[in-house]
């Protein structure tokens, strides 16, 4: 037991220590000031976060931590030509953003012929004013990442330019959210001129990105995504959704007839794209002309082919609009090039399923239902379909109303189940999303091709998952 004398000095001792220690674990240490070279082998601690960036950047070879957030303090370009690894968590993102102070935006993140593989994973990259990213002839690997409310003259979002003769790799874009993206030009979401190499995009999200933003005067393309390639390179996208996209086009007296083109998609050049188990849907071409005696023309509000060869496979081109005095082939217009459509549905366009000008079209296994105007405009090539109010010529075609769900998935009992191509390459696989039998049918009765996006070998459910279950097998 202490006595009062004791007990007096003793405790105030311990409560100073006590408080002295509580007082110094609460001070953060003073923020991280960078610019200039970063030599390889650095690294940025989620302990030192927040780096703020005061100059130009040039990476050799940078490991960034989760949690890390990197600011910048005015518009500083942050360039990689060797190696960045930012390997954020679901929980501890990596993010690159403008300062609290910064109301300029900064350069965005560029990987320019960089000599070592780069990932970019759970990172949110915001407020950039020349790209959120941009690639020039290297392979980074983006996944998980947030791209949002950047702006850029060209691929508001992300910009990859492959075009050097000695590049032949692949850029690769997984699990992305791209939202809400500009540009003052073509390309709202992303911008891909594909000279050389590949590149692909799995399970991402383009939602709300714009091009043209600033209303200028001309044709602009692309609000989702403009893509350019040469013959011998390759695009393909797959479980992925192109939503709610944006171009502008205007005119005026020294411009007349202006051309929107490609609310969701602009496609051009002599290359290789395949969309498969994609939803493109509710994007808009915006197109005005301020002089009365010109005309402005909304086309493709989905998908606008200018060229090259194209595969849709089990794919959902629904709701897509327009905004102009004169419109065709809101869901898809084709103007040349090679085009086939396998097991894909064509939904409530408002004017046109399909429009062609151009090149070749070859349908399969698909449906178009509700459409504003004619469903197909043009000549095509059309086999095992489902038209409304069209006997279309070719071999198991349909007029018949289809039975969607909720989803635009077929349902008992549509006259598409069991209706498409009967050949067995064409089979269904996975049921759902492809329809089964019902209870005490026999499951043999239901390979043949279900007609529209949830029917045949390939499908899954578009946007979303695959195949919930192991495909079937008759073995």
């Amino acid at each position: 037991m202490f006595d009062d004398e004791t007990k007096g000095p003793t405790m105030n001792r311990f409560l100073i220590g006590l408080l002295t220690v509580l007082v110094f674990s609460g001070v953060s240490h003073a923020d991280e000031f960078v610019e200039g070279n970063i030599p390889f082998g650095s690294v940025w601690y989620k302990d030192l976060s927040p780096y703020r960036v005061t100059g130009d950047i040039t990476v050799a070879g940078l490991t960034i931590e989760p949690g890390v957030d990197v600011l910048f303090e005015g518009n500083h370009n942050f360039l990689v030509v060797g190696q960045l690894v930012a390997a954020g968590t679901a929980a501890d993102t990596v993010t690159f953003a403008s300062s609290e102070i910064n109301t300029t935006g900064w350069g965005g993140i560029a990987f320019s012929q960089a000599d070592y593989a780069s990932d970019l994973m759970f990172c949110e990259i915001s407020g950039a004013v020349n790209s959120g990213i941009r690639v020039n002839d290297c392979s980074p690997v983006i996944s998980n990442c947030l791209i949002r409310n950047n702006t850029g003259s060209t691929g508001g979002g992300i910009m990859v330019t492959l075009d050097a003769a000695s590049y032949s790799g692949e850029v690769t874009i997984t699990d992305c959210i791209i939202r809400n993206n500009r540009a003052t030009g073509h390309g709202g979401g992303l911008r891909a001129n594909l000279q050389t190499g590949s590149l692909t995009l799995s399970g991402c999200e383009l939602t709300d990105n714009v091009s043209n933003h600033t209303g200028r005067v001309g044709s602009f393309v692309g609000g989702g995504i403009y893509l350019s390639t040469n013959t011998g390179t390759y695009f393909g996208m797959s479980q992925s959704t192109i939503n709610g996209n944006i171009t502008h086009t205007r005119g005026n007296v020294y411009d007349g007839n202006p051309v929107g083109r490609g609310g969701g998609i602009y496609l051009d050049g002599s290359g290789q794209t395949d969309i498969e188990t994609c939803v493109i849907e509710s994007n808009i071409v915006n197109s005005h002309d301020s002089w009365s005696f010109d005309v402005a023309y909304a086309r493709g509000g989905g998908i606008y082919q200018q060229s090259g060869t194209l595969n849709i496979n089990n794919s959902l081109i629904r709701d897509n609009s327009y905004s102009a005095e004169a419109r065709d082939g809101m869901g898809m217009w084709v103007n040349g090039g090679t085009t086939q459509i396998v097991n894909s549905s064509f939904l409530r366009n408002n004017q046109n399923g399909l429009s062609r000008s151009g090149g070749t079209v070859d349908i399969r296994n698909s449906l178009f239902w509700d459409n504003a105007g004619a469903e197909i405009v043009g000549t095509v090539t059309i086999n095992f379909s489902d038209v409304q109010d069209v006997n279309m010529p070719g071999e198991g075609n349909l007029s018949c109303q289809p039975i969607l769900d909720g989803n635009d998935a077929i349902q008992h009992p549509s006259c598409c189940i069991n209706a498409g191509d009967p050949d067995p390459q064409y089979n269904d696989q996975c049921f759902p999303p492809s329809v089964g039998p019902l209870s005490g049918q026999d499951i043999e009765e239901y390979y043949r091709n279900d007609i529209g996006a949830h029917g045949g070998p390939d499908a899954s459910i578009p946007g979303g998952l695959g195949c919930p279950i192991s495909p079937v097998s008759r073995s």
